[in-house]
Order: C-alpha cells, then sequence, then structure tokens
C-alpha cells in the first residue's frame, strides 16, 4: 500500500494538507503553493492552529523553502519528489475550515523584477552564456550554462531597460537553448540533451502506468519543409548567402506520418549579424517549430504509478497502447504536482507550445531608443568596420567600458568621397541602433552643452551659421544678414577668404590682401598698392621693374 509523508525544511509537517500544487516547466519560473489546517497542534482554537504560522515553523515571506513529498510501499521509500524556491506571499483565510496558504517560486522569480541598463563588450563578454551569466548575477542567481563554444560569440551588446529574466530569455531563444528549471538549480540547456534522454526514455503504458486523463494532438501549421535566414555583411556591401536551418535533435523522438503543407520562409535580417549567427538562429526556429508538433497532457495516479515521481522537463517517455499514430517516445517540458484529498496526481505537458519560444515577447526585445553618448579615446576599431569608441552615460560603468559605433553622414561614397568629420574625444551624441538593436549603435549627431558651448549664442534671429573649430581659429562663416549675404573662409587668426556679391572676393594676409569687386586691388598695411579698373593706378614709395629679356610699353 502506497502512502506519503511531506515536510517542509526537512521537518515533517504535523499538520491537515488542504492541497499543494508545484510546477517545474520549461521556460517558465517554477511555482508551489500548499494550503494547510491546524499546523499549530498547541493552539486553542481551530482558527489559532490554522493561522499561527510563526508557531508553526513555517517559512516567512523571502525565506527560502523546501518542500518534499515521499511515496513509501510499507516501510520502503519508493520514489520522492521535491520543491526549492523562496516563500513570495502567505495567505491565511476561512473557506468552510480556517486555513493557511503559502506561496512559493523559484530563486529565478527574481529576475522577473526591476528593469536593467548595462552594456556588454567582448574584453569580458565573448558570447551570450557569459551574457546570460551576468545578467542572472544582478539578481544573485547561478545558472549551469552550456558550453562558450555552442553559444553565439558577441562583440558588443547592450541591454536597455529590461529584466534580467527577459533579457536572458531573448538570448536562450536566440542560440536555441532551453531554460531548465530544477530543485537543484536552473540551467540553460542545450537541445542536444534531447537526444541523451531519448535513449533512456521511461515506458509509460497507457492500460497499466495509473494514466486517468490523457490527450495527444498533431498539429502541422507551424511545421516549415525550409527556413532560411540571411543578413547584411558591413565588409562586403552585401546580403549574404542564405542559411538553412537543420535540427535533427528530436530525430529519436515520435513523429506521426503527415503531408507537407508547403509552407517555406526565406527572411532577410536587416542588421549586421555574423554567418554563424545567423546559422544558429535558422536552427533554432526550425527546432522551435518541430517541439510545437506533438502536443499531449496526461494526468497519472501515482500511487498506481510511483516511478512517474521521479520525472522532470526534458526527460522522455515511451507511451505505449496508444495505437499506430501516437505510441512512441515523447518529450514532456512541464511537470505539475497536484496533491489533494482525493490522493497525488501527475500532470504532464508533453511538447512545447510555440507560447514560450518563437510567439513569446522575449523573443524580441523593445528597440532601443536613442540614447547620450560620449565620444571616447580614440582607439582602431578591432572590426576594422570604421566605428567610434562610445561610451554611454548610466549604462556603461565608466569612460573606459566603451562601444564601438558607426557614425552617419549625409555623403559617404566610392573611392574614398565623403563628408568626413568625426566628432572628438568628449564630445556628446546621439547613439541611435540599426534596428533598435543594441549590436548596431550609430552616432547620429552631436549636441553643445554647457561645457563644449557653441560658437556662438542661440537667438531668434540668426545672422551667421557656419563650421567652427574654436582651437585652431577655423571656420567656415555665411551670413544671413539682411542685404549681406557672404561666405567667411578662415584659415586661423590671420589668413580669411570673403566671399559676398556686395564686396566680391577678398583674400587677407597678415599684412597684404587683394580684393577683386568693382575693381581689383592689392592692399599692403591697409594702403592701395595697385588699383586696377578702367585705369591703372600704383601707389608706392619705390617701383622696380626687372626686364630679362625685352620690355615694350605702347
Amino acid at each position: 500500500m502506497i502512502h506519503y509523508n511531506y515536510f517542509i525544511n526537512g521537518r515533517q509537517i504535523s499538520g491537515l494538507i488542504v492541497s499543494v500544487n508545484w510546477q517545474y516547466a520549461v521556460n517558465r519560473i517554477a511555482g508551489f503553493n500548499i494550503r494547510l489546517a491546524n499546523i499549530d497542534a498547541e493552539a486553542d482554537t481551530e482558527e489559532a492552529g490554522s493561522f499561527n504560522l510563526t508557531a508553526a515553523g513555517i517559512p516567512q515571506a523571502g525565506e527560502e523553502i523546501t518542500f518534499s513529498a515521499r511515496a513509501f510501499d510499507g516501510s520502503d521509500m519508493v520514489a520522492e519528489a521535491s520543491f526549492k524556491g523562496i516563500v513570495t506571499a502567505q495567505r491565511i483565510g476561512i473557506d468552510t475550515h480556517p486555513y493557511a496558504e503559502i506561496i512559493a517560486h523559484g530563486s529565478a522569480g527574481t529576475l522577473t523584477e526591476g528593469e536593467e541598463t548595462l552594456a556588454f563588450n567582448a574584453d569580458t563578454h565573448a558570447d551570450d552564456t557569459q551574457i546570460i551569466k551576468a545578467l542572472a548575477e544582478l539578481r544573485g542567481i547561478t545558472l549551469t550554462l552550456p558550453k562558450a563554444d555552442q553559444a553565439i560569440q558577441q562583440q558588443q551588446f547592450v541591454v536597455y531597460r529590461q529584466t534580467p529574466w527577459r533579457a536572458i530569455m531573448a538570448r536562450v531563444l536566440a542560440n536555441g537553448f532551453l531554460y531548465l528549471p530544477g530543485p537543484e538549480g536552473d540551467s540553460i540547456v542545450h537541445p542536444e540533451s534531447i537526444q541523451s534522454a531519448a535513449g533512456s526514455a521511461q515506458t509509460i503504458n497507457f492500460k497499466s502506468s495509473g494514466i486517468e486523463h490523457f490527450s495527444i494532438a498533431q498539429d502541422i501549421c507551424s511545421q516549415f519543409d525550409e527556413l532560411k535566414l540571411a543578413g547584411w555583411d558591413i565588409k562586403q556591401q552585401a546580403v549574404t548567402s542564405s542559411h538553412t536551418g537543420t535540427s535533427s535533435y528530436l530525430n529519436d523522438l515520435l513523429k506521426p506520418p503527415h503531408q507537407s503543407l508547403g509552407l517555406t520562409q526565406d527572411q532577410n535580417i536587416a542588421i549586421p549579424v555574423s554567418d554563424a549567427e545567423l546559422q544558429t538562429q535558422a536552427n533554432a526556429e526550425l527546432f522551435y517549430r518541430q517541439l510545437d508538433l506533438i502536443q499531449g497532457k496526461l494526468v497519472i495516479n501515482a500511487a498506481l504509478s510511483p516511478q512517474s515521481l521521479t520525472l522532470q522537463p526534458l526527460t522522455v517517455i515511451d507511451l505505449q497502447d496508444v495505437g499506430d499514430t501516437f505510441s512512441g517516445k515523447y518529450l514532456i517540458s512541464s511537470v505539475t504536482h497536484q496533491i489533494t484529498k482525493s490522493g497525488w496526481r501527475i500532470h504532464l505537458e508533453l511538447g512545447l507550445h510555440l507560447n514560450h519560444t518563437l510567439f513569446s515577447d522575449w523573443r524580441k526585445p523593445p528597440p532601443i531608443p536613442p540614447l547620450t553618448g560620449i565620444v571616447g579615446k580614440f582607439a582602431a576599431d578591432p572590426e576594422g568596420l570604421y566605428r567610434i569608441p562610445v561610451w554611454l552615460p548610466g549604462i556603461s560603468k565608466d569612460d573606459k567600458q566603451v562601444i564601438y559605433a558607426r557614425l552617419a553622414t549625409p555623403f559617404a561614397s566610392s573611392d574614398q568621397t565623403g563628408f568626413f568629420m568625426p566628432p572628438g574625444e568628449k564630445d556628446e551624441v546621439v547613439v541611435a541602433f540599426v534596428g533598435g538593436d543594441g549590436r548596431c549603435p550609430v552616432i547620429v549627431g552631436a549636441m553643445h552643452n554647457p561645457i563644449n558651448a557653441p560658437p556662438m549664442e542661440y537667438a531668434e534671429q540668426y545672422e551667421q551659421v557656419g563650421l567652427f573649430w574654436g582651437k585652431e581659429k577655423m571656420s567656415l562663416t555665411i551670413s544671413l544678414k539682411e542685404g549681406e549675404p557672404g561666405m567667411i573662409l578662415s584659415g586661423g587668426e590671420k589668413t580669411m577668404l570673403t566671399l559676398s556679391d556686395q564686396d566680391g572676393c577678398r583674400l587677407s594676409g597678415e599684412k597684404a590682401s587683394l580684393a577683386v569687386g568693382e575693381a581689383l586691388e592689392l592692399i599692403y598695411n591697409d594702403e592701395p598698392v595697385l588699383t586696377v579698373n578702367d585705369n591703372v593706378e600704383v601707389n608706392t614709395a619705390a617701383f622696380k621693374v626687372t626686364v630679362s629679356d625685352k620690355m615694350e610699353v605702347a
């Protein structure tokens, strides 16, 4: 005869268990709740016996809780299932009888609260596993991660106002990984683990394994015959060749026969990503669609199948005696334990709906808006893409943690032709992101400020505009003063070229100048030396002409 004992933090529960539910599910935070009554045996009233949580030794909100349920056949323990997490809520009430309810979540639940904004670079975060690790550590969470060479490599990355959970899941889905919660800690899992799980599948027989309810469905609406991705190659200035998705991780699982709908997808990603990432993303999308092909639910009575208590997400069952189409191996994506006065039931979810992968909000983080940046100390672009180091106040740890941004310009053409005016170190700039992607920053403009003041004051009506280099005393000034339009090109403090319809052209040096207007004038020390109009006039203290061959004057 199967019977059960229940423990909280190693202490056997002496009161009445009204109900217990806990779930571990792929790509979801683990959850737990237990409703108890008469937990304080020494209380004088039924209400006090249910409401005295402290006296009964129930963990308080914010404390760790470990719940374990053990199945015994006589005196022999045959199986155990457990939950470990943090108490997040407590509730007392009366529902026919007084009760106390404890609600808990896996420790990763802390990842879902509070927005984070931070930058990563290849110096310390060369791949997505390192980015995921850093995001989890913001909440003190340690995750077991895939090998670094199984993840997308990153040169730089920006997370802007996202919860760590959402940012982590975006990288999980981009790589084709799965988030696996568990009582001994959470993991990010590479799908290759499914192949090994298929080799040790637990056989469940529909007629003899305690199945009380079940449904299995095959849905081919989201199945593609072919899936391709291409991107933009900055260095080649061309769209990359298409990368065809492949996925063999589910080959050992059941795949009922069906006719193809002929669906294909050939998509271009309009941001520069590596060939390796394009291939990884194509593989990931195909894999998640395959997980959606077959979905099912089983409810198993633990008393009739105590070995089922050991089932966990991402384990495989071999379901038998359900016909020639649906008998075979299935991947478990969710395990929910439900204990009530009627017994212990295990609810299994088979397959994984696209709502938890491609259709989820996590897959596409919100686009990053334009941000303030400060140009950093010049450094050669390690990727050779003519980018400029920029640090992002409030995001970068300091001015040494830079990202590399391309420079938008009004004119950039071939043969080294274009408008070349890069910002200087410590200039305040506006950094936008192509496609809102934190890996693709672009400097789209610069801004004056009280420290880097404009060359002239702002006014209701401007009489001058132009380009100014204050330190070098060089400028190109356009006069907008009514009746006096013109242009002044200054090469420093002593050299200037002035152009206007009113005054003509005037080239000025330290002592001499040349004016071309209604007349041509050569001026030295502010005195006209040569004037040419209808006549020629020369004014000088001395005049010397040297002729090497001959001279004629008519």
